[in-house]
């Protein structure tokens, strides 16, 4: 990792396949805590929260898709029925 030049904050580049990762930073070698940037944070099956991470595929970052590319990924067909991503009158 590399301090920033404001002395506060730390950067590291990590290569990551295309996939979903769950991760948290440690603070002074004992404090667990989540990203306070991070998109979406998700519980880990264990009662615990953790900040997600979504890589997506290179072929699938060029914005905005084009109509017929055949491209489609998850996000763009995911319908979730769950509060608060439910809309209800």
């Amino acid at each position: 990792m590399v301090m920033g030049a404001d002395g506060r904050t730390w950067s590291a580049t990590v290569n990551l396949s295309p996939g979903e990762f769950q991760y948290k930073f440690v603070v002074n070698g004992e404090n667990w805590i989540t990203d306070p940037k991070a998109v979406r944070n998700v519980d880990d099956g264990n009662g615990n929260t953790n900040s997600l991470l979504v890589v997506i595929p290179e072929e699938f970052r060029k914005l905005p898709g084009e109509r017929g590319d055949g491209k489609l990924t998850a996000s763009a067909i995911r319908h979730s029925q769950e509060v608060p991503q439910l809309n209800y009158d």
